[in-house]
């Protein structure tokens, strides 16, 4: 008979790969979308005339303006901003105030300044930087993503008919993780009258030691609740083939 606290005991703290942390694939594509239209701004580099130049610039390539969310971090066509003059939505797919409110923006979000001062010294290289940082927040689906790879990777030659995954790291725990246990509990139970159906949930994952007590109670009546260990130990081939 399996012991519980000796499989939680094996749980992981983390199952992050290489290619976890950022998809230079896709930074660098999205800034390559963008590059000719930063390379035609980066003349405004060093600017002691800004304002005019900026001007110039949209008048003659009215798509540079295309980059500016990027240059803020921000994702889409449209900022929103709030003042004492009142609300504004500046779109950046085309301009929908005067060429002069679009001066105000940049000098009041900082670009101006940014940009004149040499505080940075290529923008494309800046956008990187930016898109790096965006692509941070793609973590959370790509370590969903990589659960369901792993668990891919030990079944693909197995032949079953349902199978559920997931990965719960750090060491947070709460209501979602006893919630979600009690809800593969009924799972089991219910899955466990249905003929020639085998329910397995594969679970990992550090933050399951402060939801340990209604996950103890799955493990009692859920002979296919397995880990990653059980994995590397070769539990599909006993299981499936």
């Amino acid at each position: 008979m399996r012991n519980f606290d000796e499989w939680l005991g094996k749980f992981k703290f983390s199952i992050s790969g290489y290619d976890y942390y950022v998809d230079f694939d896709k930074v660098t594509k999205n800034v390559e979308k963008l590059k000719v239209e930063l390379n035609i701004l980066n003349s405004l580099i060093g600017s002691k005339n800004i304002e005019d130049e900026f001007e110039k610039i949209i008048m003659k390539y009215p798509e540079t303006l295309k980059c500016i969310p990027l240059l803020l971090a921000v994702r889409g066509n449209e900022i929103y901003v709030q003042d004492e003059e009142g609300a504004f939505i500046y779109r950046f797919d085309r301009m929908n105030y005067t060429l002069e409110q679009y001066k105000i923006f940049m000098e009041k979000t900082g670009l101006f300044d940014l940009i004149s001062n040499h505080l940075v010294n290529n923008l494309v290289d800046y956008a990187l930087g930016v898109e790096t940082g965006l692509d941070t927040n793609g973590r959370k689906n790509r370590g969903g993503h990589q659960m369901e790879n792993l668990v891919e990777s030990y079944i693909k030659k197995a032949g079953f008919i349902k199978n559920e995954t997931n990965f719960y790291g750090g060491i947070s725990g709460g209501s979602k993780l006893n919630e979600t246990a009690r809800s593969y509990k009924m799972l089991a139970q219910e899955a466990s009258s249905v003929d020639g159906f085998t329910f397995v949930w594969i679970t990992d994952g550090t933050a399951w030691r402060r939801a340990k007590g209604n996950l103890k109670e799955t493990f009692i009546v859920l002979d296919t609740i397995f880990n990653i260990d059980d994995m590397e130990n070769g539990i599909m081939e006993t299981l499936f083939m």
